[in-house]
């Protein structure tokens, strides 16, 4: 096996040959309150966001990506509450809004797929039957 390398990729196709790797899910202390412009301390550094709550609780935004860029951010409910992600709520600002087409509330175990369109500046789900 050769050595992990991170290689800048501009335009054209990705070829993979071997096995892909996203390094460790961020665990998120568990959330207390509904949360706006959420921004847990390692978010710009992972792909896989593991989240819980004490509660029923909202999301209405996720902190866009620093520095700007397109992202994919993978968001799993490790806990037993539902985490209601509100779709282009204004408790968040634009730039971190999450277009969803409806609220869509992720009960324990399930997951969210997150793409930030940089063009638009918001997080798309790239899928409708969530």
């Amino acid at each position: 096996m050769g050595a992990s390398q991170s290689i800048p990729i501009t335009a054209g196709d990705v070829t993979f040959e071997g096995a892909m790797s996203f390094g460790d899910a961020l665990i998120t202390p568990i959330i207390n309150s509904h949360q706006n412009n959420y921004n847990p301390t390692g978010l710009q550094d992972t792909i896989i966001l593991d989240i819980s709550s004490s509660g029923n609780f909202n999301i209405t935004g996720i902190m866009k990506p620093i520095p700007n860029g397109t992202r994919i951010l993978y968001v799993f409910n490790i806990g037993t509450n539902n985490i209601v992600f509100k779709d282009n709520d204004a408790g968040s600002l634009p730039e971190n809004r999450i277009l969803l087409g409806s609220n869509k509330s992720i009960q324990a175990g399930e997951g969210l797929i997150l793409v930030y369109d940089n063009a638009e500046t918001i997080w798309k789900v790239p899928a409708i039957n969530i």
